[in-house]
């Protein structure tokens, strides 16, 4: 009986079925983790081992549920915060990048660039003269 009870723990992932259900939950309480730390840099062996999957594992889940591999999803979000703060703030790009975690302001423009199709100053000042017109 010991060694029966011994393989469990040895070959657990023939024994332990993980319903679908369960895995969407850990993709949303991984959403919700990231959108409550917007202003960290979080990285994938922290956020896959913080729910108990490799890395390889917690990427494919979170990418057939959402489409995004777990930090281009997490960069989207950084990005969307940012444009509500560009809308929104009269904060310059500098202290905004700074907010979201990104220490170098270029790389920050850059990625708004690419993610967005223009940079930060160019979408505020697009949004502003959309509000006017």
């Amino acid at each position: 009986c010991v060694p029966h009870f011994l393989s469990l723990f040895v070959y657990n992932s023939q024994h332990f079925y993980e319903s679908p259900a369960l895995q969407a939950n850990v993709v949303d309480v991984a959403i919700q983790y990231m959108n409550q730390n917007l202003a960290k840099n979080i990285s994938l062996p922290e956020l896959s081992a913080s729910y108990n999957y490799s890395t390889s594992r917690f990427s494919s889940l979170f990418k057939d549920r959402t489409g995004f591999a777990p930090i281009d999803y997490f960069l989207h979000m950084k990005v969307q915060k940012a444009t509500q703060q560009l809308d929104f703030t009269e904060k310059s790009v500098k202290d905004i990048a700074s907010e979201l975690g990104f220490d170098d302001p270029y790389y920050f423009s850059r990625l708004f660039k690419k993610i967005m199709g223009h940079s930060p100053t160019d979408f505020r000042n697009h949004r502003r003269s959309i509000a006017k017109g």
